[in-house]
């Protein structure tokens, strides 16, 4: 669990990923473009709405971390 504003958000940890992946757009933050494409490993390609930058929170030891999000309708 890591918090988002006022929120606790549930992550799954994959340590053979290389970006990290939200279905939906996270806190207040804003919908940047890209052009990035994601494969994954059974090789269906998405096409991301885009990505956004936001502050997560360990609510155990209260540290922040500012990570960037690729923002995906389905996965």
């Amino acid at each position: 669990m890591m918090e988002i504003g006022n929120r606790e958000v549930k992550f799954e940890i994959d340590c053979g990923a290389s970006i990290n992946i939200a279905k939906s757009l996270i806190g207040d933050s804003k919908l940047a473009p890209t052009s990035k494409r994601l494969f994954m490993w059974n090789k269906i390609e998405i096409t991301p709405l885009g990505v956004t930058r936001t502050v997560i929170r360990n609510p155990k030891n209260r540290k922040k971390y500012s990570v960037e999000f690729v923002v995906v309708a389905k996965i």
